[in-house]
C-alpha cells in the first residue's frame, strides 16, 4: 500500500512531466515561428491550438 508522502510525490513527477512536455511544446513553436512556418502548421507540428501559438506570436520573443 502506498503511503501519502508517496501519493503527494508521485503526483508532483506527474505534474512535473506535464509542465516539460507542455514547455517543449511552447519552444518548438517559438522555433517554428521564428522559422517563418504559417501558424496553423506550427499548430500541428508542436501539439497545440491554433489560439495558443496565436498567443506566442503576441509574446516578445
Amino acid at each position: 500500500m502506498l503511503s501519502v508522502l508517496d501519493k503527494v510525490e508521485a503526483r508532483g513527477i506527474q505534474l512535473g512531466e506535464a509542465r516539460g512536455i507542455q514547455l517543449g511544446r511552447t519552444e518548438t513553436a517559438r522555433n517554428l515561428l521564428r522559422m517563418g512556418l504559417e501558424p496553423a502548421k506550427v499548430a500541428e507540428a508542436a501539439s497545440l491550438t491554433l489560439e495558443e501559438v496565436d498567443a506566442l506570436r503576441g509574446q516578445a520573443g
